[in-house]
């Protein structure tokens, strides 16, 4: 098989179509569609190659749900997770067709014992909420079910509710924002592969070709680049030359068989209590999705902190074949069982995995390719994780009125059952979502920056907790007067960053805030500190190509060639050009 080397020097080439574009965007995911989207409505003319040349991130099973949940120790994450709930509303309007998303409650449950991790994980939850703007409820175990009468909560746990999540189709919300591209005009180049680059410095030339017909290459230029790749991002970069601490986690996710009165179940995440606490996978974060569609299944996924590495020396697209963990599974279907009797089994047919990404912080990010002059090439990534349980989290600027992740604010009233049964039904009265730090007013509409006048995110004031607290230490009860908290555990680190945002949900207002860079504007939606490209919970680096020629070799990372290194690499290499020529000689000799 011909590789790129040959392909741009073969005299059987053909440049089949050039075309003269703003800006090229490339990614295959929800991310670098909502960036494409965001960018052609302001005008530019975009081009989308979602193929970098790497296998396609594929999962075993046919639906993927992810959660839209805006709950999160972090009150900027929660602020961010709200903000692009906004958006997907939004979104939805305008694509009536593809059915992106499913609206319903999130609860949280877990041991409120007191100095439990989970306890501690609820309290920085609700606190985070609260200074976040995000209503969010504190149940006991009678309450929850009394609002979710499927469910059977031990006595003992506790919950949190929060009523403007939802449940996003991921293979639905790709097709409509892919529609959405489409029908501001944005170039989709989904049968091509991504080839080679050149920069000439006051524009960028990229060749891609289909895999059916290698040879006829398309030409694009531009004077801009965005790239938000989705799955296998390290390696992307590593395109551009870029390195970056980064992972990708594989996940597990199964089906359970479920009535379709589990459709009005909230989306549950189980932060552990129910298993022997020495019983780590099964104490680990899961999820259960409602029955959504009308079908006959409840899906289910893991947490990332039970993931496997794929980035790991010897990993990586090439090698890779989705592979669930069967045995966390089963394990959490039974935490989930508990919860809600009513599912029914989790057959090994319905078991899958897919890939998240993960950075040391667990934070998004957004800035400028530091190899390039400012504004011409910007890259995001939507982590959706911590990689590094050790990394100490982001402290936020000095001024800044947003609680950090080490303190707490003041208690607030307790909400009871009949304004818990509110929220449920969605009586709750509130304000505007913007978040401490959103200063500009075009950022409290995402309906209207969706395109679609005259929404809201929906989720306003703070609730706050009933009885979690009581039974609270002393250290516990003067972090929340606003001292320092005690040096957290390992198995408190371990729960608060498996807590992750799943970065699919963040990716309209990611894409906003990469469109707004590189059409001269500025971060507004958080404190761009802590989505900086370069700060360290990325760890973001250029690193030289070497001897690779991005326009004729790219290839060779794309199959993973640049990381084998030593004299094997180079055999190889060799032994390929060989092949590749004595290919060509045959050809000009028929």
């Amino acid at each position: 098989m011909a590789t790129l080397g040959s392909m741009q020097s073969s005299s059987k080439l053909v440049v089949v179509e050039r075309r003269a574009v703003d800006v090229v965007v490339l990614g295959n995911g929800s991310l670098a569609a909502s960036a494409a989207y965001s960018l052609a409505r302001r005008g530019k003319r975009v081009v989308l190659i979602p193929n970098l040349g790497f296998p396609k991130t594929a999962t075993s099973a046919s639906t993927v749900l992810r959660p839209l949940h805006i709950p999160h120790p972090k009150p900027e994450l929660a602020h961010l997770a709200a903000e692009s709930a906004a958006y997907w509303r939004g979104l939805q309007t305008q694509c009536p067709s593809n059915k992106m998303m499913w609206p319903c409650s999130s609860l949280d449950v877990g041991l409120n014992a007191s100095g439990s991790t989970t306890q501690e994980a609820m309290s920085r939850i609700q606190d985070a909420c609260k200074a976040a703007s995000v209503k969010c409820a504190s149940l006991s175990a009678q309450e929850i079910e009394a609002v979710a009468p499927l469910t059977r909560v031990p006595r003992g746990f506790a919950g949190l509710l929060q009523v403007d999540g939802a449940v996003l189709d991921s293979k639905q919300a790709l097709a409509g924002l892919s529609f959405l591209s489409e029908r501001q005009s944005v170039m989709v180049k989904d049968r091509l592969i991504l080839r080679g680059w050149r920069d000439f410095g006051d524009h960028f030339t990229f060749s891609a070709s289909s895999e059916l017909l290698p040879y006829s290459m398309s030409h694009f230029e531009a004077e801009q680049v965005l790239l938000a790749p989705d799955s296998w991002a390290p390696q992307s970069l590593q395109l551009f030359g870029i390195a970056a601490d980064l992972q990708v986690l594989e996940v597990s996710h199964g089906r359970f068989a479920a009535a379709p009165s589990s459709s009005a179940l909230p989306s549950i995440r189980h932060l552990g209590g129910l298993q022997p606490a020495s019983d780590v996978a099964s104490n680990s974060v899961c999820w259960s999705f409602p029955n959504v569609g009308g079908g006959p299944w409840a899906h289910m996924g893991a947490s990332p902190s039970a993931g496997v590495n794929l980035c790991a020396p010897g990993s990586g697209p090439w090698n890779w074949t989705p592979k669930s963990n069967r045995s966390a599974l089963e394990k959490h279907s039974s935490a989930l069982h508990t919860l809600v009797p009513s599912l029914g089994p989790l057959p090994p047919s319905s078991m899958g995995s897919s890939t998240l990404l993960a950075s040391r912080d667990g934070m998004p990010a957004v800035g400028f390719h530091s190899g390039f002059e400012q504004g011409r090439f910007v890259i995001a990534l939507a982590a959706s994780c911590s990689c590094d349980p050790a990394f100490p989290p982001p402290s936020p600027p000095q001024g800044s009125p947003t609680t950090s992740s080490t303190s707490y604010p003041d208690p607030s009233p307790s909400i009871s059952r009949g304004q818990a049964h509110s929220m449920q039904n969605g009586n709750a009265s509130g304000g505007s979502s913007a978040g401490p730090r959103d200063t500009n007013p075009s950022t409290t509409n995402g309906a209207d920056q969706a395109g679609q006048p005259g929404g809201g995110s929906g989720s306003s004031q703070s609730g706050s907790r009933s009885d979690r607290g009581r039974g609270a230490s002393n250290e516990g009860k003067a972090a929340r007067k606003g001292v320092a908290v005690i040096e957290e555990t390992p198995e408190q680190k371990a729960m608060l960053r498996s807590l992750g945002v799943d970065g699919f949900q963040l990716a309209p207002l990611l894409g906003k805030m990469a469109a707004d860079l590189l059409c001269g504007g500025s971060i507004a939606e958080v404190e761009p500190g802590l989505v900086l490209l370069s700060r360290p919970g990325v760890g973001l680096r250029v690193a030289s190509l070497g001897s690779v020629d991005p326009w004729d070799q790219l290839d060779v990372l794309q199959r993973g060639d640049g990381s084998k290194g030593g004299e094997q690499e180079q055999l190889e290499q060799r032994q390929r050009r060989e092949d590749d020529a004595e290919e060509d000689r045959r050809a000009r000799a028929a």
